[in-house]
C-alpha cells in the first residue's frame, strides 16, 4: 500500500481548505453562520476549512451553489486518493 502524507486514504476526498476558507469569506459567512444555512456543527466547518475533515457530498453541492462556483468546477478541485 502506498503510503501518504498528509492526505486521506481511498474513498475521501481532498479539498484544498484555503479554497473553502477563501469562498466563505468572499460571501461574509462566518463559520457559524455557514454551519447553520447547512445543518453541520461550527466545528465540522472549522475542520473542513483546516483540512482535518472534508464535507459530505451532500454538502459539497450545497456549498458549490452557496460559494456561485459551478459544481463541475467544484469538483474539478477535489482530488481523489486510490490506493492500489
Amino acid at each position: 500500500m502506498k503510503e501518504t502524507i498528509g492526505l486521506q486514504k481511498l474513498g475521501y476526498v481532498m479539498l484544498k481548505p484555503e479554497l473553502l476558507k477563501k469562498s466563505r469569506l468572499d460571501i461574509n459567512l462566518t463559520q457559524e453562520q455557514l454551519a447553520d444555512k447547512l445543518g453541520v456543527s461550527r466545528q465540522a466547518v472549522s475542520k473542513w476549512e483546516n483540512g482535518r475533515g472534508y464535507p459530505e457530498a451532500d454538502n459539497l453541492v450545497e456549498l458549490s451553489k452557496l460559494y456561485k462556483i459551478p459544481l463541475e468546477l467544484f469538483l474539478s478541485l477535489i482530488i481523489w486518493m486510490w490506493i492500489i
